[in-house]
């Protein structure tokens, strides 16, 4: 109730401050990075860079105009609040009152994306982590509380068996709107149990498009960016490009040669982990 008497901007501004404290204090995302590596097998750089990207990309200002964008000519309503006439033709949307955030494995940081757009619309939001990463959603909780008590209140994080039917059939049938990341089979489970309500994010896959007959610093410098790009979370994300377009103005052979190399050298940096045979 509390959550739903405050203004929008408000809990922006907060959400803002919170990742402003994951971007600045360098020991609490060490120590994060370090316990994501652990259980999923990332390196522990790669993961601080991962965070570092997923706060800075969620910072007040670009929350603000995410929702500017989404909610420009649309009146918001809050579930249970008192709402004026609408006027014909009038382009209304209900607030959700509980998100259901089904996480997937492959993604350090993903809680951030559901969990502050739910809040930032005044719902509360229960975030299940994935097996195989258990630990930035109640991290990222518990942040949260340490900033603004009442957006604190309205998150929470848990792990439990997928498809658990005694803990998520009430779930699913009280959620207004439910969250799915994963595969195909994945998202068409959730389709089936919750048909509309359900804003699902499958999979997915980026190319890299290098275009013209002229790039700076190409092929070194190009290939230096894409490596990184390719090799981030061992291009198993779906922003890693899993392919390379090459305009044929460009000499395609130097920029494989040189992206051989970069490859080889980010290893050292970023070594893959030891993905299981199943």
């Amino acid at each position: 109730a509390r959550l739903l008497s405050r203004d929008v901007a408000g809990v922006v501004r907060a959400l803002g401050r919170v990742s402003t404290v994951w971007l600045e204090d360098d020991a609490r995302r060490s120590a994060a990075a370090e316990e994501i590596a652990h259980g999923t097998g990332y390196a522990t750089p790669m993961v601080d860079a991962c965070l570092q990207r997923t706060f800075a990309a969620w910072n007040e200002r670009a929350l603000s105009a995410l929702l500017d964008g989404a909610l420009r000519g649309v009146r918001l309503e809050l579930p249970g609040g008192v709402h004026a006439p609408r006027p014909a033709g009038a382009r209304v949307a209900t607030a959700p009152e509980l998100v259901l955030a089904l996480l997937a494995q492959n993604t350090p940081g993903l809680a951030v994306a559901p969990v502050f757009t739910a809040l930032a619309l005044r719902a509360a939001i229960l975030v299940k982590s994935p097996r195989g990463e258990t630990r930035f959603a109640p991290l990222l909780v518990r942040s949260i509380a340490e900033v603004d008590a009442d957006l604190g209140d309205a998150c929470a994080a848990h792990t439990w068996p997928g498809g658990t039917a005694a803990i998520e059939d009430p779930l699913f049938a009280a959620a207004s709107r439910i969250v799915a990341y994963g595969g195909a089979e994945t998202i068409a489970a959730v389709r089936s149990r919750a048909g509309e309500r359900v804003v699902a994010y499958g999979p997915r896959a980026s190319v890299a498009v290098l275009a013209g007959d002229r790039l700076p610093g190409f092929p070194a410098a190009t290939a230096r960016v894409l490596a990184r790009e390719i090799a981030f979370l061992d291009q198993r994300g779906c922003l890693s490009p899993q392919l390379v377009l090459v305009d044929e103005r460009l000499d395609a052979a130097a920029l494989g040669e040189a992206l051989a190399r970069e490859l080889a050298a980010v290893e050292s940096e970023w070594p893959r982990r030891r993905l299981p045979l199943e």
